[in-house]
């Protein structure tokens, strides 16, 4: 453990609270609409929003991670799905504010999460490289199976809170990344050379 430099371990702790944050909701969302009243098929509209946005935006994150810095597109990223886990409390059963803050949820999520992998890159020793993905990836892997669980029970105790648990969670570790995980040079897009 103590082969990895701090950075990286910063890194896996923020993606396992971020994801913790983001799986809470997965099956509480479904339970918060179905309760609702929200209609079956638009439930599963609202739903497929997410993957859309994960298809469409896919590459977009990688490419704004080398122009912009790595440490900015995390913090974009997780604020805003921050900011969209919340307004999930507000917004009722409105089908299509649902649909659009789950839009944002899965957009944001190509945002960080190739933005932290390039990062791991940039911060770890090539030798160590694969294992520090394989420890975010464990950290993932974790939040996805306890993350429904969490959400869950507190769905059955506060319906609403979940989402403000989340979205909370979620701003934490935007305001973590900031102020705890150093930025790399090769985060920001190089200049050409110039021509000879």
């Amino acid at each position: 453990m103590a082969s990895f430099p701090r950075s990286v371990w910063l890194l896996v702790a923020a993606t396992t609270v971020e994801s913790t944050g983001r799986f809470m909701v997965v099956p509480y969302l479904s339970l918060y609409m179905n309760r609702a009243g929200v209609a079956l098929g638009h439930l599963g509209l609202v739903l497929g929003a997410a993957p859309v946005a994960s298809v469409l935006f896919g590459a977009g994150g990688g490419h704004l991670a080398d122009r912009w810095g790595r440490k900015p597109v995390q913090i974009l990223g997780v604020a805003t799905s921050g900011l969209a886990l919340l307004g999930f409390a507000f917004v009722g059963a409105n089908v299509y504010a649902l649909g659009l803050l789950n839009f944002l949820n899965g957009m944001t999520r190509t945002f960080y999460r190739p933005a932290t992998n390039a990062a791991l890159a940039d911060l770890c020793p090539a030798e160590k490289r694969s294992e520090a993905y394989a420890l975010n990836r464990i950290a993932l892997n974790a939040a996805f199976g306890w993350g429904p669980l969490l959400g869950v029970a507190i769905f059955s105790a506060a319906p609403k809170a979940g989402f403000i648990i989340a979205g909370t969670l979620n701003l934490l570790v935007g305001l973590f990344i900031a102020l705890a995980v150093p930025e790399s040079s090769a985060g920001r897009e190089q200049p050409a050379p110039e021509a000879t």
